[in-house]
Formats: C-alpha cells, structure tokens, sequence
C-alpha cells in the first residue's frame, strides 16, 4: 500500500482546518523543495523522531551483462539513503510484530563443530 503526496496533501486538509487547501499544498510543496535542494549540495537532512536523508556515494565499478559477457566501468554515483529514527523504527515494530506469535521467529541455526562435520563428510563418501 502506497502514499502518495496527494493523499497526504487531503489527508492534511482533512486535519488541519485554519489553512486553506491551498496553503497545505504549497507548504508540503515547499517542504520537499527543501529537502531536496539541501540534498543537492551535499547536506543530511534530520527530522527528529522521523529519520535522516544523507547521500551514499556509489563508485565506479565494474558491470557485466550475463548475456553477453560484455564488461564495461559504470560511472560513480550518488545515492539518497533514509535511516528510520527510533521513534519511527518503534512504532513500525510495535504496529508490526505486536500480533505475531514467537513460534514464528526463526530458530537459531545449531553450530557443528569441525569434528562432527568431518565424521560426517566421512560417513557419507
């Protein structure tokens, strides 16, 4: 299920009644604007309680199509990375994992020891 900014726009002139549908639209407008020229030069963006935007910067490295075995050097880019802030991350887990039952948790794997799985390599060859 998806938000998109039009529905956040309506779901906040649902909510807020002293600005104009105007005004929502044009702050929320304005808000990403910000966000997305501070992100232009390089800068991290933090709303407490919500998350952080920062860029991670991707490398040139080496691409090969399968099909063909071509290989050719990308160019380095940048990349928007989002890091939940604690707030967010707790109240996503806790709407999320508050009616899933433990028996659904994945069992830690048994560690064999080199031993064990020797005698067993030998047991089967």
């Amino acid at each position: 299920m998806t938000m998109t900014k039009s529905e956040l726009i309506n779901l906040l002139i649902g909510r807020i009644d002293t600005l104009s549908e105007k005004d929502i639209n044009d702050a929320v407008n304005e808000t990403l604007e910000l966000v997305c020229n501070a992100l232009e030069e390089g800068r991290r963006v933090e709303v407490r309680g919500f998350g952080s935007y920062s860029l991670h910067h991707w490398g040139e490295r080496y691409a090969r199509n399968p099909t063909s075995g071509e290989t050719w050097r990308t160019d380095p880019v940048y990349a928007v990375h989002f890091k939940p802030g604690k707030d967010l991350r707790e109240r996503v887990n806790e709407r999320f994992l508050k009616d899933k039952p433990e028996d659904l948790a994945i069992p830690p794997k048994k560690k064999r020891s080199r031993m064990v799985e020797s005698e067993a390599e030998a047991a089967e060859g």
